[in-house]
């Protein structure tokens, strides 16, 4: 399987983030998660908006806009040969020295095979009764 790891699409066994980086270092960074089912991405455009709208609040620069980052996730897609896919986009705080000041985030794409089982077995029903009791104290003085 292939990756795009900061500009470029490599083999996931290639990819590498520094111990530095702030992802890494105190978990800070952006990352969605979503589906591409018989070929179709879903709700990707939602998935793109929430992605920038976080990158914005941490204040981290998305080196992509929403139409190059849809191309390298559809080139991801036929790079891996893959219908139905999970699809994992990161955006790490980036490299810092001193495990503070945010640094070039990188920017990363993963996918891995996804089925979902479109019939489930469901769990068996359970009847639940829920019953309030109130209890007042006589005792209670005003």
């Amino acid at each position: 399987m292939d990756v795009f790891l900061n500009d470029r699409f490599i083999p996931a066994q290639e990819a590498t983030l520094s111990v530095q980086d702030l992802s890494i270092q105190r978990g800070y960074g952006v990352f969605d998660f979503f589906r591409l089912q018989e070929g179709t991405l879903l709700y990707v455009e939602d998935h793109l908006a929430r992605f920038e709208n976080s990158a914005s609040l941490l204040r981290l620069p998305i080196p992509y806009g929403k139409g190059k980052m849809k191309e390298i996730i559809r080139e991801l897609t036929q790079r891996n040969g893959l219908r139905d896919a999970g699809i994992r986009m990161v955006l790490t705080g980036g490299y810092s020295a001193d495990a503070w000041q945010i640094g070039q985030p990188a920017f990363l794409v993963m996918q891995g095979d996804l089925h979902i089982d479109a019939n489930p077995v469901a769990p068996k029903a359970v009847k639940i009764i829920t019953t309030i009791l109130f209890v007042i104290s006589r005792n209670l003085k005003p």
